[in-house]
């Protein structure tokens, strides 16, 4: 499904993240879904990106994600795993800018796109050893 949205609020809930998106073209409707796994790319805002994007200073508020220590983003472990006031978090990982704290400078196509290979590969192997693991040879 493809929705034009924005996100507008985000919690945890049994497990899960509680997205309340905003539909583009009636900024009036809100729509609450729920995801395992959350990615946002959200950039380059970086100093100031916990409180100028709503969902995400929802999870700060909440203990879910921090700032990174150098104040570039949001804090990661080295397989890009959000951390917040529990450690790492198993299921939301962060692509591209907001994880320079962590990895460096990372704004020019090719880093971005080296860097969002490397989260593949870890969300990869995060299902292959899931329940959502369908491959049976």
């Amino acid at each position: 499904m493809i929705q034009a949205a924005s996100i507008h609020d985000a919690a945890m809930q049994s497990g899960q993240f509680a997205i309340t998106l905003r539909d583009r073209s009636d900024r009036n409707r809100r729509d609450v879904q729920t995801f395992d796994a959350v990615i946002t790319t959200t950039g380059p805002g970086h100093g100031s990106i916990l409180s100028s994007q709503p969902f995400l200073s929802q999870l700060h508020k909440s203990g879910f994600l921090l700032p990174d220590p150098t104040g570039l983003g949001i804090a990661i472990n080295e397989t890009s795993r959000v951390i917040g006031i529990l450690g790492p978090n198993p299921s939301a990982f962060i692509a591209g800018p907001l994880a320079r704290g962590t990895f460096g400078e990372l704004m020019g196509l090719p880093d971005v796109t080296n860097h969002a290979m490397s989260v593949k590969i870890n969300i990869a192997k995060l299902l292959a050893v899931s329940d959502f693991d369908t491959d049976e040879g």
